[in-house]
């Protein structure tokens, strides 16, 4: 049972993280247009919109 829940925990951990970095980096310093996560706002946004929330495309930008 530990194992099970170190494993979920762990989830939850990567998700959190994960959706920290999507809203506050690509997001907050996305907005100056300078900025390399601009890219991010501007471009697969648009396309995940019009394409049913999907983009399968990879940018060079987000090969960090």
């Amino acid at each position: 049972m530990l194992i099970f829940m170190s494993i979920l925990a762990g989830v939850l951990y990567a998700n959190l993280i994960e959706y920290c970095i999507h809203r506050y980096l690509f997001h907050g310093f996305g907005r100056s247009g300078s900025s390399v996560f601009a890219f991010h706002l501007r471009v697969h946004h648009s396309i995940a919109r019009s394409n049913g929330f999907l983009d399968d495309r990879v940018s060079h930008n987000e090969l960090i």
